[in-house]
This record gives C-alpha cells, sequence and structure tokens, in this order.
C-alpha cells in the first residue's frame, strides 16, 4: 500500500484487492475498526496518509483536491453507495476518462472525517446476510476509490485515483448453506470472481482478456 501511495502522488492509478475465501477478514482487512487508531484498516489508513502527505508541504506549493466514490457489484448490477437511487449503472469508455462508471457520485473532502463519513454512509447501504460460514458475509463487492487531483504551479495537472477494493468471499454451497435468493447472490459471486483470476492470467501471459463475461 505504501508504494501505491507513493504513485498516486507521482500521478499512476493503483488497486489493491481484498481476495479470500468468505469469512477470512477480507472486510476487516480493508476497512477494520475506525474508531480504534490500532484497528484501522487500509482504507481509512490510505485516506490519513494522503492528508498527511499534503499537509507535509513536500509538494511545492501545488494545488490538491481529492474526491471520492463507492461503488457495489451485486449479482452484476451496480449501485452508487453514496447516492443509492443511482442504480443499475453503467460501465462506459472514453479517449480521455479511459474506463468508468457512468452516473457514479464523485464526492468532494476537506479532511480525513469527510471520508469516514462517506464510507458510513456507503456501509448503510451494503448487501449482507447470515450463512453458515459468516454471520456478516458481504453479498456484494464494493470499490472505494480516493481520487486525487494535483495543480502545480508550473502549469502541469495529473490526475489518478487509488482504488481499494473488497472482493466478496469465494463460497462452497455445501457448506455456507446457501438457498434462495442467498444461492443467486452466490452463484453471481463465484462466477465474477473466476472471471476475475481469467482475467489476470489472460494480462499476465498478455493473451485475450475476457472482460465480458462478468461485471
Amino acid at each position: 500500500a505504501a508504494k501505491a501511495m507513493r504513485e498516486l502522488f507521482n500521478g499512476y492509478n493503483a488497486t489493491i484487492f481484498a481476495y479470500g475465501q468468505t469469512g477470512s477478514g477480507k472486510s476487516w482487512t480493508m476497512f477494520g475498526d475506525r474508531e480504534n487508531i490500532a484497528l484501522r484498516g487500509l482504507v481509512p489508513r490510505c485516506a490519513e496518509q494522503i492528508f498527511e502527505t499534503i499537509m507535509s508541504g513536500k509538494g511545492g506549493g501545488a494545488e490538491y483536491t481529492i474526491s471520492c466514490s463507492y461503488v457495489e457489484v451485486y449479482q452484476e448490477k451496480l449501485q452508487d453507495l453514496l447516492k443509492p437511487e443511482n442504480e443499475d449503472l453503467q460501465i462506459r469508455e472514453d479517449s480521455i476518462k479511459g474506463v468508468y462508471v457512468s452516473g457514479l457520485s464523485h464526492e468532494y473532502v476537506g479532511n480525513v472525517a469527510d471520508i469516514y463519513k462517506l464510507i458510513a454512509i456507503g456501509d448503510a447501504s451494503k448487501k449482507r446476510c447470515a450463512t453458515k460460514m459468516n454471520p456478516n458475509s458481504s453479498r456484494s463487492h464494493c470499490c472505494f476509490s480516493l481520487e486525487l487531483e494535483i495543480n502545480q504551479p508550473n502549469g502541469k495537472k495529473s490526475q489518478s485515483a487509488l482504488n481499494l477494493i473488497d472482493l466478496a468471499g469465494s463460497e462452497k454451497i455445501a457448506k455456507t448453506g446457501a438457498e434462495g435468493t442467498t444461492l443467486e447472490e452466490a452463484k453471481k459471486i463465484n462466477l465474477s470472481l473466476t472471471t476475475l483470476s481469467r482475467v489476470i492470467q489472460a494480462l499476465s501471459e498478455k493473451g485475450r482478456a475476457p472482460y465480458r463475461e462478468s461485471t
């Protein structure tokens, strides 16, 4: 995460995944306990590091703008967790923006407390339920993005984002006891995780990545 934070200020995008079986502690790793300094997760630690870096004065008079977005992938559909009424969002591609989520809200923040408030708002809308393997199982993948714009005194401008992704856990249906809606959720979760692994493998081998097989 430290390297990703450094590259964020150099104008590069970065992504960090929490990946694993259901109940293995992915959400705790990403978010932890924001009220306990020692138990903070990766997202609050990165948020604090951004402001600490800016306040250190090493930017040489640069102006910084920070914004956040929080999106959920539930049963292959995208929902804006900061504005839950924004449902069934679409992924688009632009020659300038690159790949982005159309209609996703981006909230400007001025301090760490603002980011914590956005996390709390988003968490209230996350899809969860109890299974035999996890009493608080995430039923969706979630991506919290910290977006940084830097304007240098010489006119140079950069935009970058750190995407922190809390993936839903892979499930063995026989062990979780999933049925009904929970079963359908598990099928979609396993499908998307399988597709993700295939995309990563294809990219590492410089082959054709099956992006369209899952949201």
